[in-house]
């Protein structure tokens, strides 16, 4: 979450600032509104502070609904995941790799690489990982590397639970 032309790190009072918040529900997996959020943009896949509400576990962002401009929210378990599907393709080598092809993904800056099965289906790159992934954000980027090569990327359109 850090944006280094951000004042004090605090996005939420810059973003803010710039556009209109409309606010709406909080709901969990069930469609239960359990709260009220200030605006989608003040929110990420993953955030647990901020959310003010009253729970006996603690509740998570695990996806942003903005066709009903829902935040719905779940425990830890909830936002893990095996696999995703991205689109908006860049290969390095300018042709995508045969496949189905075994890889390294990284879906953080800050995160490690992990290991994982790439399927490509018409522009679309189905990623199954070995081991559940936390926080899976659609919009955020994902890199795929062979060893020490960048093979290409993608933007994260959805996880599957």
């Amino acid at each position: 979450q850090d944006i280094c032309f951000i004042p004090d790190n605090d996005y939420r009072v810059f973003i803010a600032k710039r556009i209109s918040l409309e606010s709406g529900d909080i709901v969990d997996t069930r469609g239960k509104v359990l709260g009220r959020h200030g605006g989608l943009a003040l929110y990420t896949v993953g955030q647990r502070q901020g959310l003010e509400l009253t729970s006996s576990k603690r509740l998570y962002v695990l996806r942003l609904d903005a066709a009903n401009n829902r935040l719905v929210v779940g425990t830890q378990d909830q936002l893990l995941s095996n696999r995703l599907f991205a689109s908006k393709l860049s290969w390095v080598s300018g042709k995508a790799p045969s496949q189905p092809i075994n890889i390294t993904a990284k879906i953080r800056y800050r995160s490690p690489e992990v290991t994982a099965k790439l399927h490509l289906n018409d522009g679309v790159a189905e990623v199954n990982f070995q081991q559940p992934q936390r926080a899976i954000a659609p919009g955020q980027a994902i890199v795929f590397y062979q060893g020490d090569i960048v093979l290409g990327g993608g933007i994260i359109e959805d996880r599957v639970d």
